[in-house]
């Protein structure tokens, strides 16, 4: 079973609740994915929000490609790299979700040591994405 959580200016879900992967739905879930629309944030921590919202999740797949930030007033800011390890924390305190992390190559050595501490910290994996 799974869903789909993406992220850019805001955080949504494909499915509000875990979905059996069977052809139909891998299938509607890749249309929703190629109908997305790029967007210039990186709401990390809205996306995790997202993720442990949906019921009986026990993994997270984060891809990334950028520092978590958000829009105020049209620019992009920086969210504290802390800040959104201590909310995965927080939030995973119960859940104990495992959260596995993918930086595509092109990530700078700062995005790669916060997704490579975000994995470790919550009992995943960090790879890079070539």
């Amino acid at each position: 079973r799974f869903s789909i959580v993406v992220f850019g200016d805001d955080a949504k879900t494909w499915k509000e609740e875990l979905t059996v992967a069977n052809d139909a739905n891998k299938k509607a879930a890749s249309q929703w994915v190629n109908g997305l629309q790029w967007q210039p944030a990186t709401v990390t921590d809205k996306a995790l929000e997202k993720a442990f919202s949906v019921a009986g999740v026990d993994t997270v797949y984060l891809f990334s490609d950028g520092i978590p930030e958000r829009r105020v007033n049209g620019k992009n800011t920086d969210i504290p790299q802390d800040e959104v390890i201590a909310k995965a924390k927080q939030l995973n305190l119960i859940r104990k979700m495992r959260i596995n992390c993918y930086g595509f190559a092109t990530v700078s050595p700062a995005v790669r040591s916060f997704l490579q501490r975000l994995a470790t910290e919550n009992d995943g994996e960090y790879k890079d994405i070539r």
